[in-house]
């Protein structure tokens, strides 16, 4: 499980608000085209799900409209992708590393 922090504006006329949300990054699979029947199966795109979003150590996400939610979600997604790159950078840079110092 991952957090960000974002601000939202709940309303044209209210003020911009940090909220505080926790999301379930799942991967997805590639899927197996090839093979027996049975060992074959479909490609699962990776998704994020939304588990809390909280102001003050409240949950509101309840409260917030269809919008917001879908533009929290797009940050989720758009906070998964950047964390998912970075860790395999710092993987293929310590393994570059590695060659270096071995060779």
């Amino acid at each position: 499980m991952s957090k960000y922090t974002t601000t939202i504006q709940p309303a044209d006329r209210n003020p911009e608000f940090e909220v505080v949300v926790e999301y379930a990054h799942h991967k997805g699979d590639p899927g197996r085209y090839y093979g027996p029947p049975e060992k074959c199966y479909p490609a699962e795109p990776a998704y994020v799900e939304i588990i809390s979003v909280k102001h003050n150590g409240v949950d509101i996400e309840q409260y917030l409209s269809d919008d917001i939610m879908t533009a929290i979600e797009q940050e989720a997604e758009a906070d998964a992708t950047a964390q998912a790159e970075y860790e395999q950078d710092q993987y293929f840079d310590a393994w570059r590393e590695s060659q270096r110092m071995g060779a």
